[in-house]
Formats: structure tokens, C-alpha cells, sequence
């Protein structure tokens, strides 16, 4: 059985992030995520990072180079549902 965090009785979730650089923003975003079980991952990201959106846009290979395809369209990622 997991340990449980005392005050929430929550499952501990072993993530070491203490070395890296964004690492109160990474367990803010934890937390956010457990508040919130109901949230898809993109859609609580949206709504724990304070934007209104966050649009993405794809890369794609030309010449053996990743760029950034400019002619499609902003994509929303509030409703995305895969990676």
C-alpha cells in the first residue's frame, strides 16, 4: 500500500524534483492536479497557468531540419485529449 499524506490523506506520488530549476512550479502544478481530478492534463494546465489560452503550433521536417509550420493554424489546447 502507498504512504498517504497526512493532512489530505492523499497518495504520496514519488517525483524527485528538488534539483530542478522550476521545480516549485512543477509541484504547484502537482498540487493543482491533484485539486482537480476531473481536468484533463491540457485543460488544467491552461487553467493553473493563469492564461486565458495556450495555442500551439506543429513542427515539421524539412531538409532534415525541425521547423515550425507557420502556415497552419494555431491550435487551442484547452480542448486537446492526446499528447
Amino acid at each position: 500500500m502507498k504512504s498517504r499524506d497526512n493532512k489530505t490523506g492523499r497518495p504520496l506520488i514519488p517525483i524527485k524534483t528538488s534539483k530542478m530549476k522550476s521545480h516549485k512550479l512543477l509541484s504547484s502544478f502537482i498540487e493543482y492536479c491533484l485539486d482537480n481530478p476531473n481536468q484533463r492534463f491540457w485543460q488544467a494546465l491552461v487553467n493553473w497557468s493563469g492564461y486565458n489560452k495556450i495555442f500551439v503550433l506543429k513542427e515539421v521536417i524539412i531538409n532534415e531540419r525541425r521547423v515550425i509550420n507557420y502556415n497552419e493554424e494555431l491550435e487551442d489546447v484547452y480542448y486537446k485529449e492526446r499528447k
